[in-house]
């Protein structure tokens, strides 16, 4: 009895031992020791029912006449099965008390009656307290002890007073058996609790660290998390709809610009809401407490400035439909709608400059548009690579379902297959790239499971090694398959530009050329005849066909410079000006038809800096275009040209030139599309003034060139102001060459140069025939070649001083007949002219390398042909 008592109490000692070590989510009864406490329990039964069978034979054998003493093993007898029972009914707590209850009253009555605190018994009491506290707890252990110390007193007081019964006489080899029974059981128990208590306890250690472990691995996550959502710009919120609380992650504060770890509530997020939006966002709210999925796009103020952001959230309900609680993301997209408005604009310019473009191209921007503000439809894929390895380690849903795998599929993939232009090789190197930059983005293509390859746009962030994680790369990865359409349309839809415009040039210039050649036959016979002698009547006649000839030839150049301006081919030239002379030659120009009007033309010209560089031929043309005009619609009154400084600084000058009228004036609706080509201010003015709506939208155009601007004032039957402004530059001291008057250069050529033979090559026979009479008048002796082919097989056989060459002749034009030419003996310093009706200057570079001295533009005038003959001749001869 002694013998299970001890046990027993040393075993409950060992269970509130084990509880006191705090676990988490532990209440009761610690879950540690509970199965070595079953082990105890049915351990001490079976010790009980040995112990009270050996205690009922040794009181038979050594006091058979105490019979007395067998109340202490019956006792231990009916305990043992009663707590036998209990366990076998799974009623562990009851048989629990039962026994510790048990043992300690029934060590108390044999205390009392077998010897008071002189029984060996007494030494049981320790034990009972240990077992109390394994099994139940340190309360219930010290509950025991206490009652122990009260028993122990009690006995000592009423064996002092005499009120305890006299004890029975034990034999020696009793009370010297107990004793060696309950030391040696007793050192057994507590030896059996200290193994039990020192396993668990390394199983506490193991289990301590695993769990801290853990925390720092859900640390590094958390940690991961923060990061990949400030890469994202998104940010996560948890929003408890009953309290009205919201709990807002790190990248949500910095979105809204608050400090990290601030909450909120629903009215101080609508507080932040941009004012015009905040009805759409509440109506948003409302329809998603109802069970409508909210994804909502809205801008929110943060300090000064406003900035887009995509709030998306899923709710949680009650069973009776009460919304409880929300989860969302907040994604700022500021960057996202800035780049789609500047799309948006791109898109619109395109139009502007591709008129024209099918309906295709516009079908595919229209999808480019849908594209880039359909966000839901695009998605952001993440992996988790490992830098040492390639391996995937994480991916999300849209990374897996755009490439045809399911995540668990690409954790069993690496880089490499997917990646067609990866090995394994080349991602290794590609590493310390990574690791160097930081972050890299660029475009690749993938390979999806079924084979197919599309375009994609990585960004790659380098996460170095850190807490027994391996070095990682976090891939933000986009699908731009409809991006890369867009901008393969947008380029054939450029190269269909460029190939309208060239068409439009090469059809302006052969209808240059086509007009050009036949005016050159019309102008140069009326000067033929004129010059072999007419009636005054015939030269009046003449003098009309060359007016008209010359109109014509004014509408044809004007085409040709705006084209050539709207090309991007017009060319400035930069020459020295001399604004007196601009003004004289304006001025001698329009005298003849002043004075036919008898309207008066006045000069305004205001000191400028002096040695100006510019183009002064377009000046002359843009002043002339205005000046014409001016004379043309005013009947009565003074046309005033004006030159003033309106800006200067240290290296240019910004030039107005005006031209006042005292004409019909212009309504300010019509002025608005006056400097539109093809337009005129009324277009009944069209019959009465003429003209073709060309000169203004070419002077406007000259002015951009030359770096200024162009415009009008005007008050209708009062007059107008044509203005525009040019920025020259500063120059140093200029010598104007004197150029050789026109006049001239005949009689200069038939001074000097007569007799000498020079050769014409033009496959039209007019032009040909022009040229011949003209030239031979001055003395020369003249053979003609009708192609490249014919004047090559001359030059072979004769020594011409000089060469008129065309351009556009047949079996070989006039720049390979150049060429061949040059290779002859004694031609490398022969003039070679072109003729030609080509008009633009990429025809003069072209004339210029094949190895022509000048150019000559049809339909030319007697004395340009002979000025640019002299040039040739003099030049060879000095």
């Amino acid at each position: 009895m002694n013998q299970s008592q001890n046990h027993f109490a040393y075993a409950k000692s060992s269970s509130e031992m084990a509880k006191s070590i705090p676990r988490p989510g532990d209440e009761g009864n610690s879950a540690l020791p509970q199965e070595s406490s079953l082990a105890l329990l049915k351990r001490i039964i079976a010790v009980m029912l040995v112990g009270a069978v050996v205690a009922v034979a040794g009181i038979h054998v050594i006091a058979p006449e105490q019979t007395m003493r067998l109340a202490g093993p019956m006792l231990m007898l009916l305990l043992a099965a009663t707590t036998g029972y209990l366990v076998l009914r799974s009623r562990i707590q009851a048989a629990t008390y039962v026994l510790t209850i048990g043992a300690w009253g029934s060590m108390t009555g044999v205390v009392l009656f077998t010897g008071g605190v002189n029984s060996p018994a007494v030494i049981a009491y320790p034990l009972i307290i240990l077992m109390t506290g394994w099994l139940i707890n340190a309360r219930a252990a010290l509950v025991v002890a206490g009652l122990t110390v009260a028993v122990t007193v009690g006995f000592v007081l009423a064996e002092s007073w005499g009120f305890l019964p006299r004890p029975l006489p034990s034999p020696a080899a009793m009370r010297g058996g107990d004793q060696i029974v309950i030391y040696v059981l007793s050192a057994a128990l507590i030896v059996f609790l200290l193994r039990i208590y020192n396993g668990q306890l390394r199983t506490l250690r193991t289990v301590g660290s695993e769990l801290a472990q853990r925390m720092r691995d859900l640390e590094a996550r958390k940690a991961e998390l923060h990061r990949a959502q400030a890469v994202g710009n998104v940010g996560s919120w948890v929003y408890d709809i009953v309290d009205d609380t919201m709990r807002l992650s790190a990248e949500t504060c910095r979105i809204f610009g608050l400090p990290e770890g601030t909450t909120g509530s629903r009215d101080s997020y609508l507080a932040r809401t941009h004012t015009d939006d905040r009805g759409a966002v509440d109506s948003a709210w409302q329809a998603a407490l109802k069970g409508t999925a909210f994804d909502h796009e809205h801008r929110i103020v943060v300090g000064e400035a406003i900035r887009w952001v995509r709030q998306k959230a899923e709710l949680e309900f009650a069973e009776d439909g009460t919304p409880l609680r929300s989860v969302g993301i907040t994604q700022d997209i500021t960057d996202r709608k800035r780049v789609g408005a500047e799309l948006e604009q791109h898109r619109h310019h395109l139009e502007e400059l591709v008129r024209n473009r099918t309906a295709e191209l516009q079908d595919a921007n229209n999808k480019l548009l849908d594209t880039q503000f359909a966000m839901d439809s695009v998605g952001i894929g993440i992996h988790w690579v490992d830098a040492r390895t390639g391996r995937f380690l994480y991916v999300n849903r849209v990374a897996s379902e755009k490439l045809g795998y399911t995540p668990e599929e690409m954790l069993k993939l690496s880089v490499w297959d997917i990646a067609i232009d990866r090995t394994p090789e080349s991602f290794m190197k590609a590493i310390d790239g990574f690791r160097e930059q930081g972050q890299v983005q660029f475009e690749t293509r993938n390979l999806t499971r079924d084979g197919t390859i599309i375009p994609v746009e990585v960004t790659i962030h380098y996460v170095p090694e850190r807490q027994n994680h391996p070095p990682r790369l976090i891939t933000f990865w986009r699908n731009i398959a409809r991006r890369k359409q867009a901008e393969l349309a947008l380029m054939q839809a450029k190269e269909a530009a460029e190939s309208a415009n060239i068409a439009k040039s090469a059809f302006l210039a052969n209808m240059s050329h086509e007009i050009r050649t036949p005016m050159n036959g019309i102008l140069g016979m009326a000067n033929i005849l004129r010059r072999e002698g007419v009636t005054p009547q015939q030269a009046e006649r003449l003098d009309r066909i060359d007016t008209a000839s010359r109109h014509l030839l004014g509408i044809i150049n004007n085409i040709l410079d705006l084209s050539k301006i709207e090309a991007g081919k017009f060319v400035l030239e930069e020459a020295p000006i001399a604004v007196g002379s601009l003004l004289k030659n304006v001025v001698s120009l329009l005298s003849e038809r002043c004075k036919a009007k008898n309207i008066r033309l006045l000069v305004k010209n205001e000191s400028l800096p002096p040695h100006l560089v510019g183009d002064p031929t377009r000046l002359q043309q843009a002043l002339l275009n205005y000046a014409n005009n001016a004379v043309k619609f005013t009947e009565k009154g003074a046309v005033t040209l004006h030159i003033s400084k309106q800006e200067e600084t240290a290296e240019t000058v910004l030039v107005r030139f005006e031209v006042t009228d005292t004409g019909i004036g212009i309504t300010p609706e019509t002025m608005q599309r006056l400097f539109s080509a093809f337009e005129q201010a009324d277009h009944s003015t069209a019959r009465k003034y003429g003209g073709t709506g060309l000169g203004l939208a070419i002077t406007r155009r000259l002015a951009d060139l030359m770096g200024g601007d162009a415009g009008v004032e005007s008050t209708p039957g009062v007059g107008s102001t044509f203005w525009f402004t040019a920025r020259l530059k500063k120059g140093d001291e200029a010598t104007v060459t004197q150029r050789t008057a026109h006049g001239d250069a005949e009689k200069l050529v038939e001074q000097h140069y007569a007799g000498s033979r020079v050769l014409i090559a033009d496959d039209e026979p007019i032009n040909r025939e022009v040229a011949r009479i003209q030239l031979e008048a001055a003395g020369l002796m003249v053979d003609t070649a009708e192609d490249g082919t014919e004047a090559v097989a001359l030059t072979r056989r004769t020594a011409y001083a000089a060469i008129f060459m065309d351009m556009q002749m047949p079996n070989t034009d006039g720049l390979e007949a150049t060429r061949q030419i040059r290779t002859l003996p004694g031609y490398r310093q022969t003039p070679i002219i072109a003729m030609t009706a080509n008009a633009f200057a990429e025809d003069k570079a072209r004339c210029l390398a094949a190895g022509m001295d000048d150019f000559l533009i049809k339909p030319f005038d007697p004395d340009a042909l002979f000025a640019t003959l002299l040039r040739g001749l003099d030049r060879r001869k000095g």
